[in-house]
């Protein structure tokens, strides 16, 4: 493989023998060589092959300022994740590797951030979020360095965006399900218990409600009777009005008109919700 530029001492953008073009990672690998040079393949400690055109270069702007250690971290905990997770895009090289090492750059110089969608992060997409752990495990055991249980929080974000269909609405639905939760919370002002089989039942329906208002699921609910929705409005006047409440806020806020279908799934899933809660307090 010929050097195709040096973006460093330990990094280069090749073509390989295919004509296809790949970084490839190795210490000193490109030391006092230059384009047109040959690279000796036994000292390639790793290559990078990204299929979606394009993708090559980007993630050679990426990492051209990327320390070594920091990078053969970031490509341990990509690994990982794809032995974890399925469907990951090569998306979460890009993202994932530019996050990673700016975060270990952060955090020496102690600036640390806060995640504002930890909680989200955690409930909604538990197996990323443990990769998120394992990360931080990656990087105490190779660098020596512990990172704040927020940062799985964000590399659980790019986990999720690289194996979603589509990406863009990720953040959104996520803050739409904690509006939402929020709605009933101080509606009934009770306390989630985030251990409960209704609590959990509901967090799935809500998940799978703002994909379809953000139209990422065309999937259509299973059709209840055509009059439950006026026998549950008879029955349980409260989790109704709570409903019609969220209702108004999804069509005023997303444009969304939340079928009488979905409002009778939710008044069941809220009335169990309660139910619940009742219990908790009796007993």
């Amino acid at each position: 493989m010929k050097v195709k530029k040096v973006l460093n001492n330990n990094v280069a953008l090749v073509q390989n023998d295919r004509g296809h073009e790949c970084i490839v990672t190795g210490k000193g690998i490109v030391f006092d060589k230059r384009a047109g040079d040959e690279i000796d393949p036994d000292r390639v400690e790793k290559l990078f092959s990204l299929e979606e055109r394009g993708q090559t270069e980007k993630l050679s702007k990426i990492i051209e300022n990327i320390p070594l250690e920091n990078l053969r971290v970031c490509d341990e905990i990509i690994n990982t994740a794809k032995c974890e997770l399925t469907g990951l895009s090569d998306n979460i090289y890009l993202t994932l590797i530019d996050h990673v090492s700016f975060a270990i750059e952060r955090h020496k110089d102690n600036l640390d951030l806060a995640s504002s969608i930890k909680w989200e992060m955690k409930r909604f997409y538990p197996k990323e979020f443990r990769v998120g752990l394992m990360a931080l495990d990656i990087i105490e055991k190779r660098l020596n360095m512990r990172l704040p249980d927020d940062e799985a929080a964000f590399i659980a974000f790019h986990l999720a965006n690289a194996g979603a269909k589509n990406s863009s609405y990720l953040e959104e639905s996520l803050h739409l399900v904690k509006e939402i939760l929020d709605i009933i919370k101080n509606y009934f002002s009770i306390k989630y218990d985030e251990d409960s089989t209704a609590y959990g039942r509901l967090l799935i329906h809500l998940k799978y409600l703002s994909r379809r208002v953000f139209k990422e699921d065309s999937s259509i609910l299973e059709q209840p009777s055509n009059r439950l929705i006026y026998r549950l409005k008879a029955e349980f006047p409260e989790e109704s009005s709570c409903v019609e409440s969220m209702g108004v806020f999804i069509k005023q806020t997303y444009d969304y008109a939340v079928s009488d279908d979905e409002k009778s799934y939710l008044i069941i899933h809220i009335h169990s919700l309660l139910g619940e809660f009742q219990k908790g307090i009796v007993s």
